[in-house]
């Protein structure tokens, strides 16, 4: 992977220790030079005379002009800047790093060493250090033999159904017309389908409104950003739904272009026009899809003209041929191959009819082999918006993977806990076939204790898995702690009542408990006892990921995963992962941002941050970089410096006035803010101003007590 011109700005910014800003104010006024998606480059931006740029990408492509003539004053007005986008250009286009290709296998007469440079990758497994196109140049055979981990699910989906329901689930044989299958496509409600599960290509199918096994193909073959960027989606979708004519260039073609609409979409109908049209054999209509597919200039000029010339040949007038080829070679350079479309379409279409008519054993199969955090937070979320309720982990009712209790239940499985892993897991469900566990005591006796040791058990107890006890965490956490390395002897802290714990562990350190050995939190969320400061004033993550790149936001969460990094110049910055209860976003803290909020960046606190969006165009990867952080108190502040309680005429009359003054002295405070007391009566409104001194700390548990005693509490 090479350096390309935006990511080479914002890196070279970050080694120079620049603002982020800086380096986004330039990445975002490269333009696309053309339909596939490719940008220009910095040494076009900087430097290319403004004619050559007009000639390259057209006269008429004003917004190059207005960009390119920015960004060179900027650089122009700014040594530093400039000298930023001159360090830059000396590393575009140079490697980045490596990336294996995850299915490709090199087939060759004799072995590999003997024949090319090879090396190990970071997993230990040999790879070729020529890339596809080299390998090819010497005459090897490059073959991609594709795994889908998506294959094992079905069937483990299917062998549940089979267990649970008594029900063969044939895909091969499954209708493609299925209401319920493109009720859930159209709804978007794609979290967990195979190859449909990004929000650009929910949001597509929310437009596009699939009601064929064939739209599902076009799907797979147009969400691609030269499909997306030209157009031709927004064609196909205005076509389908009649908002546009269908047309087709030669009658003809209509054959050809008919299931997409007359729009050109798969690499086999540029084929097959080719026949049709100027009479080309099978091979010469690979060679011309090989040329178009891979920008051949010399080989695309020869096919050109055979093009043409055999059409007209044919009978068909020059000028429509013509105009037809800038068709095929302007949409046809990123059309799809449709066979492997096809196969893709069969996969996510079985998927998808599995979440539809077989929910619990999709979520069942799919949250057990979901070993990505986030994708698998995702799944959880999802479940819930479908009605699934996800029990916590039990000793004496979880199995290694999540289990189906039930219609919409589903128990989270033991070998999904950080600390525990599979084979742990399947010793202690091995041991529980003998009759439940009865308490911890019991669990230790019986369990394999060189497969389940000491840590197993702490993150079990973490979990939660052994709340069935009624035995507080923290006092069963005591009682491991205790036996030290011979585990056996918790019987005899419990025999002769050992230590007393701790203290009772509060809501905020089970939370954080089921955190560090879940992922995320099951039993609640930490930003829950924020809620009466917090509620409405900031964007839950999961509407972030509609919001366009530098659109500014207000988002709340706890931080986890905190790295801080220290970069080239001697400052610091920290990256982490924020999470509310929608969801989890990666945030980026840049050194001057850092520097003045750092006493706020710790692992597992709640805060409140603004900043913008900042998207990955290839991956759709969005993350926050954030410009402020503050606390849910200071962020809950609305400027005039008071808090307002409103009570009713009677509520005052009937000792409510002073049951809340009693609580003002309760939680006063010189930092505080001052209160103002509102009184409503059937026909006044009176506002009452305690003593100036009289100001309280404004905090979760205040607002807690007053909305206990049924006032109401405006900040």
């Amino acid at each position: 992977n090479v350096m390309k011109a935006k990511q080479t700005l914002r890196d070279v910014a970050r080694a120079l220790g620049l603002p982020y800003s800086t380096a986004d104010q330039l990445a975002k006024l490269i333009p696309q030079g053309d339909v596939q998606g490719t940008w220009l480059s910095l040494e076009e931006m900087y430097e290319t005379p403004l004619e050559v740029l007009k000639e390259r990408y057209g006269a008429h492509r004003g917004d190059i002009e207005d960009n390119v003539t920015k960004f060179r004053k900027i650089c122009r007005e700014n040594p530093e800047i400039d000298r930023l986008v001159k360090i830059a250009l000396k590393l575009e286009g140079l490697t980045r790093h490596t990336s294996l290709h995850a299915a490709g296998v090199v087939i060759a007469p004799k072995p590999l060493e003997e024949l090319i440079p090879l090396y190990y990758d970071r997993d230990g497994s040999v790879a070729t250090q020529y890339d596809m196109t080299k390998l090819e140049e010497i005459g090897l055979l490059k073959m991609d033999f594709l795994g889908l981990k998506t294959l094992t699910e079905l069937k483990a989906m299917r062998d549940l159904v089979r267990e649970r329901k008594g029900t063969d689930v044939d895909f091969l044989s499954l209708p493609l017309d299925d209401r319920k299958v493109f009720e859930l496509l159209q709804e978007g409600n794609t979290t967990g389908v195979f190859q449909l599960e990004s929000r650009g290509m929910k949001e597509l199918l929310r437009r596009l409104k699939p009601d064929t096994f064939e739209d599902i193909v076009a799907v797979l073959a147009l969400y691609r950003p030269g499909p997306l960027k030209s157009g031709l989606v927004d064609r196909y979708i205005n076509r389908k739904h009649g908002r546009e004519p269908v047309e087709y260039p030669f009658p003809e073609l209509e054959e050809v272009l008919k299931e997409t609409y007359g729009v050109i979409v798969y690499q086999e109908q540029v084929m097959k026009m080719s026949q049709i049209l100027a009479g080309f054999t099978p091979g010469e209509a690979d060679t011309l899809r090989k040329a178009i597919g891979k920008k051949k200039k010399d080989l695309m000029e020869q096919m050109r003209d055979k093009f043409i010339r055999g059409a007209v040949e044919r009978g068909y007038p020059e000028d429509r041929v013509r105009k037809l080829w800038e068709d095929i070679e302007k949409f046809a350079s990123y059309s799809f191959n449709k066979s492997h479309s096809v196969a893709y379409g069969y996969i996510s279409y079985w998927t998808a009819y599995m979440k539809a008519h077989h929910p619990e054993e999709f979520f069942a199969v799919k949250l057990t082999t979901e070993k990505n955090d986030s994708k698998f937070i995702n799944l959880i979320k999802d479940a819930k918006v479908m009605g699934f309720e996800i029990l916590p982990p039990d000793v004496n009712r979880s199995d290694v993977g999540f289990r189906i209790e039930g219609p919409r239940r589903i128990r989270f499985g033991i070998g999904r806990i950080k600390g525990v892993g599979e084979e742990a897991a399947l010793a202690v469900v091995r041991a529980r076939e003998r009759g439940p566990f009865r308490g911890l005591q019991d669990f230790v006796r019986r369990v394999d204790g060189r497969k389940v040791n000491r840590r197993v058990i702490e993150a079990l107890v973490k979990a939660g898995a052994f709340d069935f006890t009624g035995e507080g965490r923290d006092r069963l956490l005591e009682r491991v702690g205790s036996a030290g390395k011979n585990l056996s002897s918790i019987a005899q802290n419990t025999l002769f009542g050992g230590g007393n714990g701790s203290g009772k562990l509060d809501r905020n350190d089970i939370l954080r408990m089921e955190k560090e050995v879940i992922g995320f939190y099951i039993s609640g969320h930490p930003l829950d006892r924020f809620e009466p400061l917090l509620k409405g004033r900031y964007t839950p993550l999961e509407e972030i990921e509609g919001s366009e790149s530098g659109q500014e936001i207000t988002v709340a969460g706890v931080i986890s995963d905190l790295q801080v990094k220290k970069t080239r110049n001697g400052t610091y910055m920290a990256v982490f992962n924020l999470i509310d209860r929608t969801g989890m976003m990666e945030t980026v803290v840049f050194p001057e941002v850092y520097e003045t909020f750092k006493d706020k960046i710790k692992e597992d606190t709640v805060v409140v941050i603004k900043g913008w969006v900042d998207e990955d165009l290839e991956t759709e990867k969005v993350k926050l970089v954030a410009k402020e952080i503050l606390s849910p108190e200071e962020h809950s502040h609305n400027g005039n410096g008071y808090i307002t309680v409103t009570l009713t005429r009677d509520e005052a009359l009937n000792g409510k006035a002073e049951s809340l003054k009693s609580v003002l002295e309760t939680f006063r405070s010189e930092e505080g803010l001052q209160v103002l007391i509102r009184v409503i009566g059937p026909d006044f409104t009176a506002v009452l101003k305690p003593p100036p001194d009289l100001k309280v700390k404004l905090t979760p548990d205040f607002i807690a007590r007053l909305e206990e005693m049924g006032l109401k509490v405006h900040l």
